[in-house]
């Protein structure tokens, strides 16, 4: 993932992390088992860009939507500042997954994909 949020435009890598194919019903236990495997995975990985709130949201995204789940990525700046801050999270049906509020405060949303 951190080699594609390098080199490709957010909209063409938002395009890549959607499933190719049919999805798979979405299971009740599927949104705990990926947050479970992506914590070990994210944070044990020595790399920091590994470890950004951009990375951790795509990653966790791409694997929720290939299992059926209804994820979505939402991009916050800090407004009011001359320096904007950026801050990317997590949802999942419409509320934030694994995103603490302490994390998300101050951010008002730009964008958020998909759209729907």
């Amino acid at each position: 993932m951190p080699s594609r949020i390098r080199r490709l435009p957010l909209d063409q890598l938002l395009a890549t992390l959607d499933p190719r194919g049919p999805v798979p019903a979405e299971r009740p236990d599927t949104a705990i088992e990926i947050a479970e495997m992506a914590r070990f995975l994210l944070y044990r990985t020595p790399l920091p860009l590994h470890n950004t709130c951009m990375v951790r949201s795509l990653t966790l995204y791409h694997c929720l939507r290939a299992e059926g789940a209804p994820a979505s990525v939402v991009f916050g700046v800090k407004p009011g500042k001359e320096i904007r801050e950026g801050h990317a999270w997590l949802e999942l049906r419409g509320e934030p997954y694994l995103e603490p509020d302490a994390r998300r405060r101050g951010f008002s949303p730009i964008f958020r994909y998909p759209q729907d």
